[in-house]
């Protein structure tokens, strides 16, 4: 008949997880095959006791760790606790431990058995997701509030820039209805010179809103913007491009086009860059969209932060577009070193 030690060692021996048991009362610790198996430590290490288990645990870890297993040993009925623990090699892996009490018949406690599991790539998986959802709560924060700027920018246009202009123009021709000769024909011409006006701010707004050069391709579309947006006196600008007339899908053209304004758009504002190259190619199966500045720079880490928080959402907005289509963003910037956004994106089979 096989005894309960042989049938623990059993169970252990076909257990995934690092199973051990602790001597109460000489602090002597046993531990199954899974302890080699998880953390290559041979299950006849000489080092059997509490201390030896405990110079393993990583030293921020240990003495939460230790002081609650001692206590668990002589008050509860069991114990539970993550941490980090150190392999053969070095390295520390995320564990997670239970043990339970075994006590004789009086009560007083003799035993503890229990398991540790490896538990790392799982907290992995559970930080990249809960990373995920942080950046999905910051991504629909920034389309509420992209969808109100927007409303609001288009909005001061229309009632700044073109309400102004019109209002002007009838003025001007109210006035030129009660004159005659010279007088009113200036106030006409100063009229047709305010509807160009107005004409010309419209023509802008469509523009931003979605550019008409892309029907032409996506160089032209991009050539066309960096020609109508950096000013006269702004930075010097390159336009390098192998793609010519390629015509992309519309969402692929749009999602290419953006990257290119929104990060035109940043360095203008907040680089001081004295130069400015965008560069437009494709290598196999895919797009590659690259916009360098030779301006301030950020730190990376802080911006991505800020960006978490639905601070400075641009770049994160621009990593989901092309994420969404099955591309990638990568950002590129330090303190005084300029910034480099290379967007790849794929180009579908009807583009190649």
């Amino acid at each position: 008949m096989v005894s309960d030690d042989e049938r623990f060692r059993l169970v252990a021996r076909a257990a995934i997880d690092a199973l051990w048991d602790w001597d109460l009362r000489t602090d002597r610790l046993w531990w199954g095959e899974g302890f080699e198996n998880l953390f290559g430590f041979s299950a006849e290490n000489p080092e059997t006791s509490l201390a030896g288990w405990a110079a393993r645990v990583h030293p921020e870890d240990r003495d939460r760790v230790v002081s609650g297993l001692r206590d668990a040993a002589q008050r509860s009925p069991g114990w539970a606790d993550s941490y980090r623990f150190r392999c053969k090699d070095g390295s520390y892996v995320q564990v997670m431990d239970r043990g339970y009490v075994l006590r004789d018949p009086d009560g007083t406690p003799v035993r503890m058995i229990g398991g540790m599991t490896d538990i790392t790539q799982r907290q992995a998986a559970a930080e990249m997701l809960d990373e995920a959802n942080r950046q999905l709560r910051a991504l629909s924060m920034q389309v509420i509030r992209a969808q109100e700027d927007e409303r609001a920018r288009i909005a001061r246009e229309l009632h700044d820039e073109l309400g102004q202009i019109l209002t002007v123009a009838k003025m001007r021709l109210g006035m030129a209805a009660a004159k005659d000769g010279q007088p009113a024909q200036e106030l006409l011409h100063e009229a047709v010179r305010d509807i160009d006006n107005g004409i010309d701010a419209v023509r802008r707004m469509s523009l931003d809103l979605h550019p008409p050069q892309l029907q032409f391709g996506l160089e032209a579309a991009v050539s066309a913007l960096l020609h109508r947006d950096i000013p006269e006196d702004g930075p010097c600008f390159e336009l390098y491009s192998t793609l010519g007339e390629l015509k992309l899908d519309r969402t692929s053209a749009i999602t290419a086009f953006r990257v290119v304004q929104e990060s035109l758009s940043n360095a203008l504002r907040h680089a001081a860059a004295q130069q400015i190259d965008v560069r437009l190619s494709r290598e196999d199966t895919w797009l590659h969209v690259v916009v360098r500045d030779d301006g301030a720079g950020f730190d990376a880490a802080t911006a991505k932060r800020k960006a978490l928080e639905g601070e400075a959402t641009g770049l994160l907005g621009l990593r989901e577009r092309c994420y969404s289509i099955g591309g990638e963003l990568v950002v590129s910037s330090a303190p005084g070193a300029g910034c480099e956004i290379h967007a790849q994106l794929p180009l579908r089979h009807h583009e190649i």
